[in-house]
């Protein structure tokens, strides 16, 4: 099977009717329903409950979109002509009959190269947010002492050098280590779960952070994804599994993390440095997934 195209328009379509409902019901959860000084609802909060009810279905929907079978056929063999190798994938563009073998292309070249201001911007962004955020945690000799943030710190930093080594080595070329870095932000994800989310306590209102944790579980699955397709080999170049995990960050990003932003900046939310370093990486990862989306869409087109 090949790209749906057809069925990403739809996702599209449909998230971009989600998602000003879902920053309003945010927006209203923040102005309305939380009361600033303390950080308890002053009252039982509906919008915050259709906010994750949608959040839920979203994320059920891209993950489930994501396992639909879909991949791209590549042909290797030196000896092949033009005209096989069209009767075999008759969608392969002529640009791709002269990409070399070492090299990616597709989906796979979508993934791995940036193309203009905007996406390089997009790529150095994260990565350079990361290393700052490591920053914070080195300062912190507290935190230092406790394995999980030190972990935690020293992938932010492998992370950080991850983005900008990527956008600094903007080429297709298939290479054997550049696969298991990109595995690096996925490993961050999970450490990161670790680090926020093992003592539930400390949240006061623990419904108003499940935006927030279905962020890094789809960011995790993107990062898994992008890292497959940097193999370049056949079983595992699956272009619907990038597109539509590509998705749920995006959504959560926009929706979750952005009106937050927004409610910080009218002081109706209070947060620390690392939060408050913690919620811009997330708006930089969401930017560059974005930018991502755009650029599969562009490659499902040609």
């Amino acid at each position: 099977m090949k790209f749906n195209r057809t069925l990403f328009k739809v996702a599209l379509i449909v998230l971009g009717v989600l998602a000003p409902v879902a920053i309003f019901l945010r927006l209203h959860t923040y102005a309305s329903d939380l009361e600033p000084a303390t950080g308890f609802f002053v009252r039982e909060s509906l919008s915050c409950l259709i906010y994750n009810i949608i959040g839920f279905a979203v994320f059920a929907l891209s993950v489930l979109l994501a396992l639909t079978r879909g991949g791209e056929t590549f042909s290797s063999s030196d000896d092949q002509s033009r005209e096989e190798i069209l009767l075999q994938d008759p969608t392969r563009s002529e640009a791709e009959m002269d990409v070399p073998d070492g090299h990616l292309h597709g989906f796979a070249k979508c993934a791995s190269v940036w193309e203009g201001t905007l996406s390089s911007f997009a790529s150095f962004l994260p990565g350079f947010g990361m290393l700052a955020y490591a920053l914070a945690f080195f300062t912190d000799k507290e935190l230092l002492s406790d394995p999980y943030h030190l972990t935690y710190a020293l992938l932010s930093v492998a992370s950080g050098a991850y983005f900008i080594l990527y956008a600094l080595k903007n080429n297709p070329v298939r290479t054997r280590l550049r696969p298991f870095f990109a595995l690096v932000p996925a490993f961050w994800c999970t450490v990161r779960m670790v680090v926020e989310y093992r003592d539930l306590a400390r949240f006061v209102n623990k419904t108003l952070y499940i935006g927030q944790f279905l962020f890094v579980i789809s960011a995790l699955l993107f990062f898994l994804y992008q890292a497959q397709l940097f193999l370049g080999e056949k079983p595992m170049t699956r272009p619907n599994s990038y597109a539509f995990a590509a998705l749920a960050p995006a959504f959560f990003g926009i929706t979750a993390r952005l009106p937050q932003l927004i409610a910080v900046a009218m002081d109706r939310v209070s947060m620390d440095a690392l939060d408050a370093s913690s919620m811009l990486i997330d708006l930089a990862i969401t930017f560059f997934v974005c930018v991502k989306i755009q650029s599969v869409w562009r490659e499902g087109n040609n």
